[in-house]
């Protein structure tokens, strides 16, 4: 996966880590309160396997571009309950959460369905482990926990 990413993440490859994002911005919470009602909503969390066997297009909903993703769908039990008491209004019901991992990403637009096909072309399997949950932020272009 990485490898991948070496080779067609141009936008941040240097800024983050494979990674499923959980948990779209939220900006109605101190940043305090966002920490405890998430770790307290993850406790007994326990590591999953997943695989991964289909790429797509996907529109990220908070910038102008568009990113490949390889999507599974293990991971919506704990978004959903990530969701609840003080995080229950940030619940973005106008965005699809697909579970995915990005692997590339390009200010050219026309390069997506490329990197689509080519990978939808060949019977592909990967399989990992999720072995961690982290608090990130990302801002400026750095990501720190």
């Amino acid at each position: 996966m990485q490898t991948y990413r070496d080779h067609h993440d141009e936008l941040y490859l240097s800024i983050v880590e494979p990674h499923f994002r959980l948990v779209f911005p939220v900006f109605n919470a101190s940043e305090k309160d966002f920490i405890v009602e998430a770790r307290k909503k993850s406790l007994g969390f326990k590591c999953f396997a997943f695989t991964i066997r289909c790429a797509a297009i996907n529109r990220d909903s908070f910038s102008t571009y568009h990113h490949v993703c390889w999507y599974l769908s293990r991971i919506i039990q704990l978004h959903n309950k990530l969701y609840s008491r003080i995080l229950k209004n940030n619940l973005r019901m106008d965005i699809d959460f697909v579970p995915h991992i990005g692997v590339g990403n390009t200010l050219n637009a026309s390069q997506y369905k490329d990197w689509v096909d080519t990978w939808n072309t060949e019977n592909f399997e990967i399989k990992g482990r999720n072995k961690r949950l982290s608090i990130v932020c990302y801002e400026n272009d750095v990501v720190t926990q």
